[in-house]
């Protein structure tokens, strides 16, 4: 950590005669940092006078004291980072360097090399670079995961809702062609049933005919038979005529006839005529 805050003067330094920047570098940050005058050279809560000319960075003699007020107030201003918060003070190198390279320049002067200070800055955070790096793949993966995740979702529920829409789409054909042999089947009972009331209709009229053709056969049977016994009276009439028998006998009047029964309250004594 001193190592870092050791750098910190000499990478603002560099940050402002550099024509490159670091990485994370942001370029919108403002210059909060207040002038040397207005900066004690001590504060209570944030103070690098200790770690001033004690540094053994390679290439960096030590920490100059000009610089500590101003870094002091940089790494307040421009980031939320504590003093051994190392993975934070990478992350936001670039704003702590920017927010202090006015203040490090009216006060202590260019006096780092870049030459020296950006192996050191690199080498010091590579780690931290790395582990951010590793972090923002594991997001960049999970994000990825997360899309491929969606989208198999997605293709999953147009599959599903393809499926049921052709589940549908066939239980209404089959229900379709139910509906069709049903009716189909209602008009074949139906036909049937008129073949088969019209077959009996025909029967009926048939055996009705039949019926009258039986009975005028049999009328004429017996209108025949009737003029038959006629006509055998009429022979047997001329028969006893030409014998000289009488044909008018009190039998046949009184087959033919019944007034000539007795009343028994009022009998009739004798013949009835």
């Amino acid at each position: 950590m001193k190592t870092f805050i050791a750098l910190l003067p000499a990478l603002a330094l560099m940050a402002s005669a550099s024509p490159f920047r670091l990485a994370n570098d942001n370029s919108s940050v403002e210059d909060v940092t207040p002038s040397i005058k207005d900066v004690p050279l001590s504060t209570k809560d944030v103070s690098l006078e200790p770690l001033a000319g004690n540094t053994t960075t390679p290439g960096i003699d030590s920490l100059p004291t000009c610089a500590v007020p101003c870094i002091e107030v940089a790494i307040k201003s421009a980031s939320d980072c504590e003093l051994d918060d190392l993975p934070c003070l990478c992350k936001n190198r670039a704003k702590i360097a920017k927010s202090a390279k006015k203040c490090i320049l009216s006060t202590c002067g260019a006096k780092k090399t870049q030459k020296k200070v950006v192996p050191q800055v690199q080498a010091l955070c590579k780690a931290e670079d790395k582990k951010e790096e590793e972090r923002r793949k594991a997001e960049k993966k999970k994000e990825k995961e997360q899309e491929e995740a969606r989208k198999k979702a997605e293709k999953e529920q147009k599959e599903r809702d393809k499926k049921q829409r052709e589940d549908e789409k066939k239980k209404e054909k089959e229900e379709k062609k139910k509906q069709k042999e049903k009716e189909k089947e209602e008009k074949r009972k139906k036909k049937e049933e008129e073949k088969k009331k019209k077959e009996e209709e025909k029967e009926f009229e048939r055996l009705r005919k039949e019926e009258e053709k039986r009975k005028k056969e049999e009328e004429k049977r017996k209108k025949k038979e009737q003029e038959d016994a006629e006509a055998g009276e009429n022979e047997k009439r001329d028969d006893n005529e030409e014998r000289g028998e009488p044909d008018f006998t009190l039998e046949k009047v009184k087959a033919a006839h019944t007034w000539w029964k007795l009343d028994k309250e009022h009998p009739v004594k004798g013949e009835p005529f």
